[in-house]
C-alpha cells in the first residue's frame, strides 16, 4: 500500500509538474502574444507618427512656397510701382520740355515781330525824314 501511495503521490506530483509546465507554456504563449501585440501597437504608433511628420513637413513646404510666391508678388508689385513712377517722371519731363520749347518759340516769335516792327518803324522814320 505504501508503494501505491508513493506511486499516487508521484503521479500527483507529476500531474502538478505537468500543470505547472502547462501554466509556464501558457504564460510563454501569452507573453509572446503580448509582445507581438505591443510590437504591433508600437509599429502602428510609429507609422502614425511618420505620417504626421510627413504631413507637417508638407504643410511647412507649402507655407514656404506660399511665402515665396507672396514675396515674389510683392517684388513684382514694387517693380511695377517703380516703373510707373519712372514713366510719370518721364512724362512730366516731356511735358516740361514741350512747355519750355513753346515758351522759347513764343519769345523768339515776339522778338522777331518786335524786330520787324522796329525795322519798319525805323524805315518809316527814315522815309519821313528824307521827305521832310
Amino acid at each position: 500500500m505504501s508503494k501505491m501511495q508513493e506511486t499516487t503521490q508521484q503521479m500527483q506530483h507529476q500531474e502538478e509538474i505537468a500543470k505547472h509546465q502547462a501554466y509556464v507554456k501558457q504564460f510563454e504563449v501569452e507573453k509572446v502574444r503580448t509582445d507581438h501585440e505591443e510590437r504591433r501597437k508600437t509599429m502602428g504608433a510609429e507609422v502614425k507618427q511618420h505620417q504626421e511628420r510627413a504631413k507637417f513637413e508638407d504643410q511647412l513646404a507649402r507655407r514656404r512656397y506660399d511665402d515665396q510666391l507672396a514675396q515674389q508678388r510683392h517684388i513684382q508689385e514694387e517693380n511695377l510701382r517703380k516703373q510707373e513712377e519712372s514713366v510719370k517722371k518721364q512724362e512730366a519731363m516731356r511735358r516740361a520740355t514741350i512747355e519750355y520749347e513753346s515758351e522759347l518759340r513764343h519769345k523768339n516769335e515776339m522778338a522777331r515781330v518786335q524786330a520787324e516792327i522796329s525795322g519798319k518803324l525805323v524805315f518809316s522814320l527814315v522815309i519821313i525824314m528824307c521827305t521832310v
